[in-house]
């Protein structure tokens, strides 16, 4: 249920955004829609974690069933950590030599 919620929300601050850009209604739609978003945002990351949490403790308990499915989470957040690192020293090695992206 959560999903048509959001799609309707975003729907109607589209709206708002052409009829109305600088009314006071938009302002707080705004900001009602933020904090939909952020607890969206905020409740799907937890079940990800958690799930994430689930399956290495099934790999841990029972390995012949989940090896898979725990592997593939731990190997799903090594390639996220080696890819942020590889990134970020990117862009270091550009604002070194002064390559700046405003």
């Amino acid at each position: 249920m959560i999903i048509p919620i959001a799609q309707v929300l975003a729907t109607i601050r589209v709206l708002l955004h052409y009829v109305c850009p600088e009314r006071m209604i938009k302002r707080w739609f705004d900001w009602l829609f933020a904090c939909i978003l952020f607890l969206e945002v905020i409740g799907v990351a937890t079940w990800i974690g958690v799930t994430a949490s689930w399956c290495i403790l099934a790999t841990i308990l029972s390995p012949v069933k989940y090896l898979p499915y725990g592997t593939a989470v731990i190997i799903f957040g090594v390639v996220v950590v080696t890819l942020w690192k590889e990134m970020n020293d990117a862009a270091f090695a550009m604002r070194k030599k002064g390559l700046r992206h405003d």
